[in-house]
């Protein structure tokens, strides 16, 4: 999470909102046909992506065979959750303490005793990293 990525355009938000929604590789053609109600044009959708890929949000998951060549399909490097989380706490200076104290704020919120066990396995995942 200590990647300092540009933000998003809210085009490129539009594009990665629909990559997540897809939940699949998708072209740039695709990304124009499914965005019906966006007046994108694939010139246009192209800078984008480029962009995107640039700023390291999406890369290249696949070649699709379209017709007669083959397109790069891309898929988000985060999810919707990642990102959210990267920009909060990259739009402050969070001490250590500080992000124990949302943290623990977060796990104190949580009821669901699967979420929970969830995190106490992610807790025991990052103590063996460490």
């Amino acid at each position: 999470m200590g990647n300092n990525k540009q933000a998003l355009t809210s085009t490129e938000k539009a594009v990665m909102e629909l990559l997540w929604e897809e939940a699949r590789p998708l072209t740039s053609s695709e990304i124009v046909s499914l965005s019906v109600d966006k007046s994108w044009k694939p010139s246009y959708i192209h800078l984008v992506i480029n962009s995107l890929l640039k700023k390291n949000y999406i890369e290249i998951a696949e070649f699709k065979q379209t017709t007669k060549n083959f397109a790069r399909a891309f898929v988000p490097t985060m999810t919707q959750d990642e990102l959210i989380v990267r920009d909060v706490l990259g739009k402050f200076e969070l001490t250590n303490d500080t992000k124990f104290a949302i943290i623990s704020h977060l796990i104190r919120s949580t009821k669901e005793k699967e979420q929970i066990d969830m995190i106490i396995r992610l807790c025991e995942e990052q103590k063996k990293i460490q």
